[in-house]
């Protein structure tokens, strides 16, 4: 067997955020027809993780391996691995449950999984079992998305595009919005300018 270091080294999913771009790889969308209390209404998390770290991961489970930590990590940020390595959507709403939405979420606006925060609440083996439940329910497509919409296997160099891409529109959005704030703001002091001196004169009068 390879030790744990080799097997980590071998290796290979959650913004909510802002630009269409970020979103393409969240994936969100609600089940049309759905009964009232099945899953209709129900939002993915879509988050990407490495395809040869879940691989070992479910190897792992099966084995009744021990989950060793280093392995967990791996799956913290889809942008740590070697470019060519694919990466897989996973839907991390299954853990919904363990994390309700008055707790802040477990992934953070530049795509980082708090894993050391699930490994606290789950333990290892229940983090590593959720991993694997939250691929099989991206799998499932509880949502009813058309295959064609969802999110897609990539490789690490096409994710770090799409997400280099989308934070650049996200800056770019949020500079247009300072800009017409400035501008509003220039144009209310233009206004209040403009009344001084007429009320002013009014007063002479």
């Amino acid at each position: 067997a390879l030790p744990i270091s080799s097997i980590c080294y071998l290796v290979l999913f959650a913004v909510p955020l802002a630009s269409h771009k970020l979103d393409s790889l969240r994936g969100m969308a609600a089940e049309d027809a759905a009964p009232e209390d099945s899953a209709a209404g129900a939002e993915e998390n879509v988050f990407f993780v490495t395809q040869k770290a879940l691989a070992v991961l479910k190897m792992k489970l099966q084995r009744g391996e021990e989950i060793p930590l280093e392995l967990l990590r791996l799956f913290a940020y889809p942008g740590d691995h070697d470019n060519q390595d694919i990466l897989l959507p996973i839907d991390l709403s299954v853990v919904d449950g363990d994390f309700p939405p008055d707790e802040e979420d477990i992934i953070d606006i530049h795509s980082q999984l708090d894993i050391d925060r699930m490994i606290e609440k789950l333990g290892m083996k229940g983090t590593a079992e959720a991993l694997v439940k939250a691929q099989q329910a991206f799998l499932d497509n509880r949502t009813g998305e058309p295959a064609n919409e969802r999110p897609q296997p990539m490789t690490v160099q096409q994710w770090r595009e799409i997400w280099a891409d989308g934070m650049m529109e996200e800056g770019e959005e949020e500079e247009l919005l300072e800009e017409d704030a400035e501008v509003e703001e220039g144009e209310e002091e233009t206004e209040e300018g403009a009344e001084e001196p007429a009320a002013k004169k009014a007063k002479v009068e």
